[in-house]
Formats: C-alpha cells, sequence, structure tokens
C-alpha cells in the first residue's frame, strides 16, 4: 500500500479538521478597546457574533464529519478487499476515527471495532504470529502504536494490553542511538525520522497508563536522535520536507518546546517552504504543492 492514497489524505484531514472545529468552539469576540473584557449576555453585538461563529462552526463540522463517513467506507471496503492490517489504511484511519469521537462526531462503535480488529486481527495484525517480519516491522509497529495510544487516550481502555505490548516490542526495535531501526523508506513509512515520532507517540500513553519510567528513557533517546538528525543537516535543510515535518512532530511529542531554538529553526524552513498557493511542497527547495505535505505541515 503506497503512502500517497485518498485514505491515508483523507484521514490525516480528519485529524486536522477535526482539531480545527475543536479550537474554534472556543472563540470569543474581542472587547472594544479600554472596554471590559467580557460583554453582556443581552448585547446585540456579542448575540450576532455568536451566532455567525456557531453557523461557521457548524459548516466546518459538518464538512469534517463527511470526511469522517468516506474514510470509514473507504477503509472498511479495503479492508475487505484485501484481508489484511494495512499500516496506514487501518493504523491511520485509526488514529482519525479516535480523534473524531473525542471531539464527539458520530463514529459508530462497530466501525471503530471493525478498524481495530484490522489493525490487531488480520493477517499482518499485532496479534498475529505472521506479524510483519520483514525490514517494514518497525513500521507496523509505529502506525500500530499510534492508533492504539489515541484510541487509549481518547476512547476507553480496552485495547490497553494491546497498546502496553506494541509500546515494549518498539523498544526491542529501538537502535543504540535512539531511532525504531526496521522503517526502510519504501513506501510504508519515510523513513526512521516519521516512525520513530510514531514511537514516542504510543510510548507517551504507554507512561501515562503505567509510570515507569523505561517510556521516558526510550522517549528521551528518541528525541536525541531526532535532534542528532537536525544537527546532521548544518546549516542547509534536508531536501525532503516530510522529514523537517515529522522531526517537528517528533520532537514536540517527546516534549520539547514550541520556542526552543531547534523547533523555530524547523518552523522558519517549513515557512520558508510555502507556496504561493497555500500549499507546501514535498521539497524544501520548492515544487508543486502536495495535499500531503501540506496536510502534515
Amino acid at each position: 500500500m503506497r503512502l500517497k492514497t485518498p485514505i491515508t489524505i483523507a484521514a490525516l484531514s480528519a485529524v486536522v479538521v477535526g482539531t480545527m472545529w475543536a479550537q474554534t468552539i472556543t472563540a470569543k469576540p474581542a472587547a472594544p478597546r479600554g472596554a471590559a473584557a467580557s460583554l453582556p449576555c443581552g448585547d446585540g453585538v456579542a448575540n450576532n457574533f455568536a451566532t455567525k461563529v456557531r453557523k461557521h462552526d457548524d459548516s466546518v463540522r459538518a464538512s469534517a464529519q463527511k470526511g469522517l463517513n468516506f474514510l470509514t467506507e473507504a477503509t472498511l471496503a479495503w479492508q475487505k478487499a484485501n484481508d489484511c492490517m494495512g499500516c496506514h489504511v487501518q493504523g491511520v484511519t485509526g488514529e482519525a476515527l479516535a480523534v473524531g469521537r473525542h471531539h464527539q462526531y458520530e463514529v459508530a462503535d462497530k466501525d471503530l471495532d471493525a478498524v481495530f480488529m484490522g489493525i490487531l486481527s488480520l493477517p499482518g495484525g499485532l496479534r498475529r504470529a505472521d506479524q510483519i517480519s520483514h525490514s517494514e516491522k518497525g513500521a507496523s509497529l509505529a502506525f500500530g502504536g499510534a492508533s492504539l495510544a489515541r484510541y487509549d487516550k481518547w476512547v476507553d481502555e480496552k485495547y490497553g494490553d494491546d497498546l502496553m505490548k506494541v509500546a515494549s516490542d518498539l523498544l526491542a526495535e529501538q537502535g543504540e542511538t535512539g531511532e525504531i531501526v526496521k522503517a526502510a523508506n519504501r513506501g510504508i513509512a519515510k523513513g526512521p525520522l516519521q516512525v520513530t515520532y510514531q514511537a514516542i507517540q504510543t510510548w507517551q500513553q504507554a507512561y501515562g497508563r503505567s509510570a515507569d519510567d523505561r517510556w521516558l528513557t526510550a522517549i528521551a533517546k528518541a528525541e536525541g536522535y531526532i535532534q542528532n538528525q537536525v544537527q546532521g543537516w548544518g546549516k542547509a535543510p534536508t531536501a525532503d520536507l516530510q522529514h523537517v515535518n515529522y522531526a517537528l512532530l517528533g520532537l514536540l511529542a517527546a516534549g520539547i518546546g514550541a520556542n526552543e531554538k531547534v523547533a523555530v529553526r524547523l518552523r522558519d524552513t517549513l515557512l520558508a517552504a510555502q507556496q504561493k498557493d497555500g500549499g507546501f511542497p514535498e521539497a524544501t527547495t520548492g515544487g508543486t504543492s502536495s495535499p500531503l505535505a501540506t496536510g502534515q505541515t
């Protein structure tokens, strides 16, 4: 399964739009200069603003719901046709549906169960003895682990044992320098930077569930790997914009501050790559805007 599929892009969009909607519902009108911070409930300006915000929220929410509906149908159709665990089919979809449920979108229990059954129990799944064992095993664990972490945090604890097992399996795949080593850049993952970021997500939730310091040790090693990769780029960024994205996502997931020097450097690299149409290309040097790279950025 190649990385750039409608399912992958839809899943990524569902995560982004769902989060955007959750942020817009907290919007409040700015008080006029010199006025009190709050407006009376009966104030016409406040009521008019609230009406406009509500209409905007409803339209964004409806769009996200339609995206989740498509994503669910397309993923389950792919699963039925292929009868296997697809790293960035069920893996990314599992994250998106957990985000959707967290933000109170309509995500049916039977659909959530079906997607996670694919992640765990179909051929290649994380509970299976025939789990992916070639050079992409790290990617399989990382995609599955990230979706289990989202589910465990935002839905319920039903897959808690699976989360902890995958977190432990990822520890076995972590190299001495902190990266997930079995993650060849062969179309499933964008190499160790991507899956190391996903492993950090998994270990963060494992720590939240257990308070075991070994997860913090793994996260610290993973952060060190990403920091060294960024330092190794020197003054010129890597040519691959997605590597910049995953480096920044991974460092933030590990807990660095948004204003730390390395985060600001990566942010500025991304901003410099934005095209006139608003999108982002797959190369830091420019090019045609890519839906996938734009969604990640």
